[in-house]
Parts: C-alpha cells; structure tokens; sequence
C-alpha cells in the first residue's frame, strides 16, 4: 500500500486558495460591477498595530518552506488516457452497447459473458468510444457458492477459465476494458454463507487472472 506524506503548510494554503476563490466570486457577483464605496468601507483594525508584540504579520504562516516529500499517487486514482473517451467512466452494471453516449460512457458486464460473444460485446464497446469493467465469472454470486454458500474457489476459478484461449489483450491495452472485477464484497460474511472469503483467497484469484493477462488490472 502506498503511503502519502502530508504537510500542515499543504493544508493551510488549500485553506487560503479556497478562500481566496469564496472573495473572488463574491466581488464578482457585485451587481454594479463597481467596488464598495469609501463610506462602506469599514476602518481599519489598528488594534493589533499598537504594542502588540504577539501580531503575526499577515500570511507569514504561508511563507514557510514546504520541506515535505511530493504526495505519493495511487495507480488506481491515475486517469487512464489509452481511450478514445479518456478520463472517469460514468455508467452502471450490465448497460447494453446500444446505450452507451457522450455522458453514458461505460459499465460493468458480467451475466451472460462467454467466450462467444465477449471480443463481439468489447468490439462494440469500442466503436461507441466505451470502457468496460469485466467480470468473468458470469455474473451472480450463484455461479461461485458451494452448498452451504460459501465461496467456491474451484467454481470460480473454472469460470474464469472460459476465456482462457481468448485474446484480450487488444482491448487491455487500448483501454476498452478497465479491468477484471474479480469478486463483490468478499468482506460480507452475511453473503458468503457467514464466513468472509479470505484476503489470500483474493490475491490468489488476482494471481490466477494475471497468469493469463499479465497487463489487465484486477478489482
């Protein structure tokens, strides 16, 4: 995981730039576009200016070094610039290639995926200038329970491999497909039959989709 470092200076001055945006718009919205009046002008606060060794001279908090390291960037929060459409994605699970816009510009497909018809569904995907999440597992949590409702690592792991043969690989690296959404709320134990689907058992199954695409993130 990585870590950021943060600087008490870093806050004050988005403090400060937030401020100053609140004065900006506030003169703006001036109805005369004309300033405030010498008689609307409050007189100035000498109180501080007489004797008073504790004053701070204005903004001098701002003025100190910043000496803390750059914050550090996670890889997931990096906009990915590989499609035709970059940027966030804006959609919602299992939106048809029909209804993908200017606004409406990805989803998450699942139910139904098979190695017939997932490179038609990324072709048109693509040809509307769409990004789309994939899960391979078809879908439902149903398809991956044992008896009890527990989750089947086995089952998964047989659905995954469907795709196998197929290649992805053209879609993973222009940005057609985000990535491989592995598993949902593995960390529910109410939906996994009363037992959490370990952390292991997610970093095996992000192992076992990255031995077949290397370069496809997993969620």
């Amino acid at each position: 995981m990585m870590r950021r470092a943060t600087s008490p200076f870093r806050n004050v001055r988005l403090q400060a730039g937030a401020a100053g945006l609140l004065l900006a718009f506030a003169a703006g919205c001036n109805g005369d576009g004309i300033g405030p009046t010498a008689a609307a002008t409050p007189a100035a606060d000498s109180s501080a200016a007489a004797g008073d060794t504790n004053a701070v001279a204005p903004d001098s908090i701002l003025a100190a070094p910043d000496t803390a390291a750059p914050l550090a960037v996670d890889a997931a929060l990096v906009l990915d610039a590989r499609s035709p459409l970059p940027g966030l994605v804006f959609g919602s699970f299992n939106m048809d290639n029909s209804l993908f816009n200017s606004v409406h510009t990805g989803a998450v497909r699942g139910g139904g995926l098979d190695a017939s018809n997932i490179l038609s569904l990324l072709a048109g995907a693509k040809a509307k200038g769409a990004r789309v999440v994939i899960k391979l597992c078809n879908g439902a949590d149903s398809f991956v329970k044992n008896a009890d409702g527990t989750f089947s690592l086995t089952k998964w792991k047989s659905l995954v491999n469907r795709f196998a043969s197929v290649n992805l690989n053209p879609y993973i690296s222009d940005g057609t497909i985000i990535g491989h959404f592995l598993i949902d709320e593995p960390h529910r134990a109410a939906k996994w039959g009363g037992k959490v689907i370990p952390q292991a058992t997610i970093e095996a199954m992000a192992q076992y989709s990255k031995a077949r695409w290397p370069t496809m993130t997993t969620f």
